[in-house]
């Protein structure tokens, strides 16, 4: 599921979505609040994906996951039994276990003023973050350094 620019300005499939805009109210948040290990939200109210993330866009349901490079995720919406969930600002952040046994949970935690997300367990435990594209988002950018709207 990615994209790419072509002459006439529009994505087709090609080049990543490296990017988002959030939203004022939104981004600030990130930025000044709060922290997850998947991204940083720049005083632009630019999401990256942290090293070892990427973003992943589920055109059908018109949301992103920023989630482990090597994680493959073919829903925004988990299959997997016993995963933790907790509401971020703009989405929800999943953590799960890789194994049978879950026993992942995410643990927020606060230092320096700054609310921090972590998902955290013996078995493996991964997270991942999904926005809806309509709310909190505005703008992608992709591997070419193109901006688009959702």
């Amino acid at each position: 599921m990615a994209l790419s620019t072509s002459a006439f300005g529009q994505p087709k499939e090609g080049d990543k979505i490296t990017a988002v805009k959030l939203t004022a109210a939104v981004g600030e948040q990130y930025f000044n609040k709060i922290s997850l290990e998947a991204f940083k939200v720049d005083k632009n109210n630019i999401l990256r994906p942290a090293k070892g993330y990427k973003i992943a866009y589920f055109s059908k349901e018109k949301k992103i996951a920023i989630l482990p490079k090597d994680m493959k995720l073919g829903s925004p919406a988990p299959a997997a039994p016993g995963f933790d969930i907790a509401e971020v600002p703009g989405g929800t952040m999943f953590c799960l276990c890789d194994q049978a046994a879950d026993d992942c949970k995410i643990s927020p935690r606060i230092l320096d003023n700054t609310l921090i997300f972590s998902c955290q367990g013996s078995c493996g435990c991964g997270s991942f973050i999904i926005y809806d594209t309509s709310d909190p988002m505005l703008e992608y950018e992709t591997s070419g350094g193109r901006w688009f709207n959702f």
